[in-house]
């Protein structure tokens, strides 16, 4: 009997124990040193806008597909020592607000223009990833308005055929060291083991923040599923397809290229059985250097005077995987504007 009362007395604590580790992990605080507000924007529709302060000329920083503004947190600290930093969640995604409509790049530019007179940010320079080149290329109209803009890899055309270069994919060999899969599935991950897969697949980790606002956190402090819907995500994609104006832009710009690996370099990366898997490695290598001399070219010839720096072996990310850089080379781009 005193053996049944100890093992029950045992299991209780370790009840306990579980439920107590659960909350802990339940009640996550983000590290990052910024306040957070909301925005209205439209009637019932708010933005989340991070602030971490600093002083000097304001940044804002616009999150691209499927982000939110935390992607920026590590990022924003850093540069927050010579500039006033702001981010902006856009619209259906993270903390922001979900409503059914409002996702052509026209109403996206817009809701930045809103929060930038809501708070009262004067002449900021536009830092943008991927997506968020296209709202920048609208807003970069206001000379006015917005002093420089900074391209983080967001040079893409949206109407690029890429029938080839998916073609190309399909004819690679295998690689000789494969990322590993993601730990998804029906057993949720902890933030832990996501982030560990992270360091090794993607080689540029999301801060903890990022994947929490964007993933969302289960009762037991695991990963769960994104706030945003498949509708929402097709609807932004619809949204943004249009050739970006770059002829419309009227202030100092500055752009960043996240470019492959040297061919050499890729070569090693996979187990070439022939000369055809060879051919393929290299025919992707002139595909990436194709579209991406494309978009680059589109950039510069409509903005003749822009700086465009290109990163080899860069992340998409490129503002984690080269931070060091991304935030020297913007530095020095802004101590140049008026």
């Amino acid at each position: 009997m005193r053996c049944f009362f100890r093992a029950r007395t045992v299991l209780v604590a370790l009840t306990f124990l579980s439920s107590a580790v659960a909350w802990a992990k339940a009640e996550w605080k983000d590290p990052s040193k910024h306040s957070i507000r909301f925005v209205t924007v439209q009637p019932n529709v708010r933005l989340e806008v991070l602030d971490w302060g600093g002083s000097g000329r304001a940044v804002v920083l616009l999150a691209g597909y499927g982000n939110s503004a935390h992607v920026f947190d590590e990022f924003a600290e850093k540069l927050s020592e010579t500039n006033h930093v702001y981010g902006i969640t856009r619209r259906g995604f993270g903390s922001s607000s979900r409503p059914d409509s409002g996702y052509e790049m026209e109403r996206l530019a817009a809701d930045v223009s809103v929060v930038l007179d809501a708070l009262e940010i004067v002449r900021p320079v536009l830092a943008g990833h991927s997506y968020a080149g296209k709202e920048m290329t609208i807003l970069g109209k206001r000379s006015d308005r917005i002093a420089g803009l900074i391209f983080l890899d967001a040079l893409s055309d949206p109407t690029y055929d890429w029938s080839e270069h998916d073609a190309i994919l399909r004819r690679l060999p295998p690689e000789r060291y494969p990322s590993p899969r993601p730990p998804r599935g029906e057993n949720h991950p902890s933030f832990e083991e996501y982030m560990s897969w992270q360091r090794v697949g993607r080689r540029a980790p999301f801060p903890e923040s990022e994947l929490r606002a964007t993933w969302g956190t289960l009762p037991d402090g695991r990963m769960g599923g994104p706030p945003d819907t498949p509708a929402i995500r097709e609807a932004v994609k619809n949204g943004m397809m249009k050739k970006p104006d770059y002829a419309s832009i009227r202030v100092p710009a500055l752009a960043f290229a996240a470019y492959p690996l040297l061919l050499e370099e890729q070569l090693q990366q996979y187990e070439l059985r022939d000369d055809r898997d060879r051919q393929a490695v290299e025919d992707l290598y002139a595909a990436d250097q194709k579209y991406l001399k494309q978009f680059i070219d589109d950039f510069q010839s409509a903005q003749p005077v822009a700086r465009v720096i290109k990163m080899i072996g860069a992340s998409h990310h490129i503002f984690i995987s080269n931070q060091a850089d991304v935030l020297f080379e913007m530095r020095s781009f802004m101590s140049r504007l008026h």
